[in-house]
């Protein structure tokens, strides 16, 4: 299989998953935008620039659950962690604890 067919395939994988409320192995920008609770276009550029992981398949990006994941559990981490600043701690409460729950729920929901 040539690697365009490969990418297509994805893609195509990926819209159906989404469609059928499946578990998945990427979102799509606009899907990271709403679970992070920011700016699409933030996210684009950080996608094109390499920030975050993507693949690109003509004007989709696709990202990884997993880094989503490993994203969260960094936060949780860190919110939890005595050795980091307590300031930080406080910030991170406060700006990720809502958008981490709402994560937590929707994927038991397509567990």
């Amino acid at each position: 299989m040539k690697k365009k067919e490969l990418i297509e395939e994805i893609l195509l994988d990926e819209l159906y998953r989404a469609y059928k409320g499946i578990k998945r192995n990427y979102y799509f920008i606009e899907e990271v935008a709403a679970i992070l609770e920011l700016d699409k276009q933030n996210i684009y550029y950080l996608a094109r620039t390499g920030e975050i992981p993507a693949i690109k398949i003509g004007h989709w990006y696709l990202i990884p659950c997993s880094w989503i994941d490993d994203l969260f559990e960094y936060i949780e981490k860190q919110m939890k962690d005595t050795n980091t600043d307590e300031v930080f701690r406080k910030i991170l409460k406060h700006m990720w604890a809502s958008r981490l729950i709402k994560y937590k729920e929707k994927e038991k929901e397509t567990k």
